[in-house]
C-alpha cells in the first residue's frame, strides 16, 4: 500500500501540487476500478471458449481494481473463478500464484491447461515455469529475446481458436 501512495507524494511533490496522496490514490483506484473496456472481439472469444472448456482468469492485480472491474464486466459470467495476486499474497510468474489457481479448478492434469496471457515476464514464465501450455498474446508483434518461451503465439484474439482446436 506504501508504494501505490508514494507514487502520487513524488508526483505531487515534483509538480508542486497541494493534494494528499493518500486520499488521491484511493480515488484513483475507484476510477480504475470502474474501468471495463474490451479488446475488439474478446467477448466474442470467451464466449466460444466457455462453451468448450473452463476458465479461470488470473491477475496480478490489485483486488480493490480488479474486483469491481471485473464483478461488472460483460464476461464475467463466462469465467468460473478469479485469482488476484493481491489477494493471495503470491504473483505470478511464482508457483504459488500456479498452485492456487489449480487449486480452484480442481487440479486439473498440467497437460489440459493453457495459461494465455500478454505478459512474458508473468503470464508465461508463471505458466512455462509450471510445466502448462502457454500461448502469448503478442498484438505489436514484438520480438522475443531471450526469455521464457511460449507454447503458441496470437496476434489477434480469434487466432485462439486455431490454438485449441476450434472452428
Amino acid at each position: 500500500m506504501h508504494l501505490r501512495v508514494e507514487r502520487f507524494e513524488r508526483l505531487f511533490t515534483e509538480l508542486g501540487i497541494d493534494r494528499r496522496a493518500e486520499s488521491f490514490n484511493i480515488d484513483f483506484m475507484e476510477a480504475l476500478g470502474q474501468q471495463r473496456q474490451l479488446l475488439p472481439g474478446a467477448e466474442a472469444v470467451v464466449h466460444d471458449l466457455s462453451s468448450r472448456f473452463r476458465l479461470l482468469l488470473a491477475t496480478n492485480g490489485i483486488a480493490v481494481v480488479q474486483r469491481p472491474r471485473f464483478a461488472h464486466s460483460s464476461i464475467r459470467k463466462y469465467f468460473e473463478d478469479v485469482v488476484i495476486s493481491d489477494e493471495i499474497g503470491v504473483a505470478k510468474p511464482q508457483t504459488g500464484f500456479m498452485e492456487e489457481a489449480f487449486s480452484r479448478m480442481g487440479d486439473p492434469p498440467r497437460s489440459e491447461v493453457l495459461m494465455i496471457g500478454d505478459s512474458l515476464s508473468s503470464d508465461i514464465a508463471g505458466g512455462v515455469n509450471y510445466g502448462i501450455d502457454t500461448c502469448w498474446f503478442n498484438p505489436d508483434g514484438i520480438a522475443l529475446d531471450g526469455g521464457p518461451k511460449p507454447t503458441f503465439t496470437i496476434a489477434n484474439l480469434t487466432e485462439i481458436n486455431g490454438v485449441v482446436g476450434g472452428v
